[in-house]
């Protein structure tokens, strides 16, 4: 039971908040002129002090905790919005009713126009309606106070947590229709996305709906110990409408323009798969009205509190009927759910796409970083399965959707690298290239693109003038990412037919070429380079295949990665040292996050449809590449998509332990 008390601090454990910056630094304090720019819009759940101060926001116990004083917030102390600004390392974009009484620097770091109580549609509460809401943000563009310049690096969180349904059973008493009006929710909300995008916002998140069955109002009726299921069932369908309306989105745009920040899995993660908690403790709200007829915050005429507050705020989950209270939302210790909403983060934190002066990334490798340069006319990642979580359709991944390139460009704040392939046919080589060629290695493999050969078709570039060294590598940020040899030891293992004889020499050769590869790279110009460890060979699922029931990892192999990996480290040293140790560099461990990841996934597999991390969605293979036929039907839930590659949730996962050493080494 003292797992289910952290379920709801999902947001801000998941940052390893010692670490995480935000590109050079957030945690150093507030950026600056320049900074990224914060535009919110929805409900109370991220209304920071929109409304007049009459509103309960305004009036004691809120803001008992923080500011330890009434501050507008709709809980005792910090709300969605103040955490997602400090991770961009930008103060709380100020409220919009208080634009004309703060100085304009007050302006820079965006503005808040939630409004508690206010919905997609008009709620009972007269307020702005969130396309109203947009119509503010658009004066304010017209009268110049922000210019395109500024949305060149700007986010918009749109906050979406259930006034919409509130007013739809006030109004029709009953559930039925509730589908259709669904429907209609998210098509007009599909339609204010787009309308803020339109504006020149780069990036927008917009969250899910929490479990509404757990929310306080809803299980006060069984005093606070059971979640209403027809109300979660109710939220299930609105967020499965707005994963497909947002994918469409995405598709349509051919960017991922649009993220969802999925609260509805954050919040359920820790309770049990019926959604029911067996404590009233940890349902119970902290602020409740003495009687079912008043709320928190109500005084009689006479001034007398009709309301009472428990003597521990700071251990509550809920402050009041339907708000998470600080600690629910900051909550710092317990489990870490890093992988469910890093990627949203990342993606949208990284939103400033500046052509001049940005870094520019250059991949090589094998699949773990490849991004469509296997041919698309044979089987493996052009065709389906493949893609089928992101963008919905086969692009070149071994994955069903991102795989680690893509989190690396999204961490350097720049769109994945255009891959080597598709250069004549793509408008967008200015932030790199991807020259990685699934199953290749440092030495020729199954195929012929071997490491040597993909620095030899970036060192030809150089050469045509396609990236100049002097504008593009000397006076600009450039990166390196280098994945390989994995398949070096799958093919070694089977030219020598399992055999382990020999195969420390050949570890000791592979490094040594892989070092002489990393230094021509850094020799050519690229400012770092950043090469991956091998991961964890041994628990990869086609190590383990029944009979053994994706059950135990092969230690055999586990331990020659590690060996590789130590000689790997010395050598990276070795170079870093004859550079006159100036970091150039730099070591992904990528063996030691995937432990940590899969660890973090069995944690939480009591509420997943893959109770075994080590099994892969996939369980049909031809030839070891996944079939169609044999796809597990939701890919999300699974750690491994095919027998060797990671999913998108499992590249999730694992580059949330990867960011807090990238925020340290990767200073480009």
């Amino acid at each position: 039971m003292e797992k289910q008390v952290h379920f709801i601090h999902f947001l801000f454990s998941l940052f390893c908040f010692s670490c995480v910056k935000f590109s050079e630094g957030v945690v150093n304090g507030p950026r600056e002129n320049g900074s990224v720019k914060l535009f919110v819009f929805g409900d109370s759940y991220a209304d920071t002090g929109n409304w007049e101060k009459f509103a309960a926001s305004w009036k004691e116990p809120y803001g008992f905790t923080f500011p330890g004083k009434p501050a507008g917030r709709f809980s005792d102390g910090r709300v969605l919005t103040d955490y997602i600004a400090s991770f961009l390392g930008i103060k709380s974009p100020v409220p919009y009713t208080w634009r004309k009484t703060v100085e304009k620097s007050g302006l820079q770091f965006g503005m808040n126009f939630a409004f508690g109580g206010t919905g997609v549609f008009d709620t009972f509460i007269n307020a702005p309606n969130m396309a109203t809401q947009i119509d503010f943000f658009q004066q304010l563009l017209e009268e110049k106070v922000y210019t395109k310049q500024d949305l060149n690096s700007s986010i918009a969180l749109v906050s979406l947590a259930g006034n919409d349904y509130t007013t739809y059973i006030q109004r029709n008493g009953e559930l039925q229709g509730l589908p259709a009006f669904t429907t209609s929710l998210i098509d007009q909300l599909s339609a204010n996305l787009k309308r803020i995008h339109g504006f020149g916002v780069r990036k927008i998140a917009v969250t899910t709906l929490q479990p509404l069955g757990c929310l306080p109002i809803s299980t006060a009726f069984s005093s606070y110990e059971n979640c209403s299921e027809s109300w979660n069932t109710a939220s299930k369908f609105h967020n499965q409408k707005l994963q497909q309306e947002i994918q469409r989105m995405n598709n349509e745009s051919r960017e991922n323009i649009y993220e969802t920040l999925d609260l509805y899995t954050a919040f359920m993660s820790k309770l049990s798969p019926a959604g029911n908690m067996k404590s009233s403790s940890f349902l119970m709200p902290c602020c409740v009205g003495v009687t079912s007829n008043y709320s928190c915050g109500n005084i009689d005429k006479n001034g007398a509190k009709k309301y009472v507050v428990c003597e521990k705020p700071e251990l509550s989950i809920f402050w009041d009927m339907v708000h998470p209270a600080q600690n629910g939302w900051d909550q710092g210790k317990g489990f870490f759910l890093g992988g469910l909403l890093l990627f949203s983060i990342v993606a949208i934190s990284t939103a400033k796409n500046s052509p001049k002066g940005s870094p520019k990334l250059f991949v090589f490798g094998d699949s773990y970083v490849d991004t469509g340069n296997w041919p698309r006319d044979v089987r493996g990642p052009w065709k389906e399965p493949f893609g089928k979580t992101f963008p919905g359709k086969p692009n070149g991944r071994a994955s069903d959707g991102r795989v680690l390139t893509d989190h690396i460009a999204s961490f350097l704040g720049i769109e994945s690298p255009t891959p080597y392939q598709l250069r004549n046919t793509s408008k967008n080589t200015q932030q790199g290239l991807n020259f990685a060629y699934g199953g290749s290695g440092v030495f020729p493999t199954w195929v012929k693109d071997t490491l040597t050969v993909q620095i030899d078709q970036f060192e030809q570039l150089l050469k045509e003038n396609v990236h100049s060294r002097q504008c593009d590598l000397d006076y600009s940020s450039s990166v390196a990412l280098v994945s390989s040899g994995l398949n070096d030891y799958s093919f070694y293992s089977a030219a020598q037919k399992g055999s382990k004889d020999g195969l420390p020499s050949f570890t000791k050769g592979l490094v040594n070429q892989l070092a002489a590869d990393l230094h021509r790279i850094n020799r050519l110009g690229v400012k770092k380079v950043v090469v991956a460890t091998l991961p964890i060979i041994g628990c990869l699922p086609i190590h383990i295949i029944p009979p053994n029931s994706y059950q135990n990892c092969d230690e055999e192999s586990n331990k020659n990665a590690r060996f590789h990996n130590q000689l790997l480290l010395k050598a990276v040293e070795k170079l870093n040292t004859d550079d006159g140790n100036k970091n150039t560099f730099v070591v992904l461990d990528l063996y030691n996050a995937m432990v940590s990841a899969i660890n973090q996934f069995r944690q939480r597999a009591a509420n997943t449809e893959y109770k075994n991390p080590l099994q892969p969605c996939c369980s049909k293979n031809v030839e070891f590449i996944c079939s169609a036929e044999g796809v597990c039907p939701s890919p999300k839930s699974s750690f491994f998509f095919d027998l060797a590659h990671p999913s998108d949730n499992g590249w999730i996962a694992i580059f949330s332990f990867l960011q807090c050493s990238l925020n340290k080494d990767l200073k480009v």
